[in-house]
């Protein structure tokens, strides 16, 4: 395990920078609250996260789950993604800053970022998906998703 300074790796950075979303499609980022003994965790699209900065970016989730109340309660939460062969931890705090009827948007600070790495083995991939649907609608969702995320951080 490696621990680095509070930025992200710039792969993640490349991954999570609301562009080329098609290219993207299948990617996903796991985000981890304790909620008491229990932990919550949602798997997050391209389209639903957005970095602003090496040490800072925006979460879109679904204004009514188990994991938006954990995190607002808590504010503190770990987004997990396979990177450069391992797992990329980045512990996050985070703060609401706009709810509507469908999503909570939240500006996530970076804390630390760890590195696992195994000598005898490789990660590969985290979590994927396949969409089911036209994409099109998809698509259009994460990019008004990710314009509120740049709206909200400029």
């Amino acid at each position: 395990m490696t621990i680095a300074p509070n930025a992200l790796p710039e792969r993640v950075q490349a991954l999570l920078d609301g562009r080329d979303l098609e290219d993207k499609l299948g990617e996903t980022v796991q985000l981890a609250v304790a909620d008491g003994s229990v932990p919550r965790i949602a798997l997050l699209s391209v389209g639903e996260l957005l970095v602003t900065t090496p040490r800072s970016l925006f979460a879109t989730l679904h204004a009514g789950s188990r994991t938006t109340r954990a995190l607002r309660e808590h504010g503190s939460a770990v987004l997990v993604v396979a990177h450069d062969g391992g797992v990329v931890k980045i512990e996050v705090e985070a703060g609401a800053v706009r709810t509507d009827d469908r999503s909570t948007v939240f500006r996530l600070a970076v804390a630390t970022v760890e590195h696992d790495r195994a000598s005898y083995g490789r990660v590969e991939h985290g979590f994927g998906f396949t969409l089911t649907v036209d994409p099109a609608p998809v698509l259009a969702r994460w990019r008004a998703q990710i314009d509120v995320m740049r709206e909200l951080a400029a």
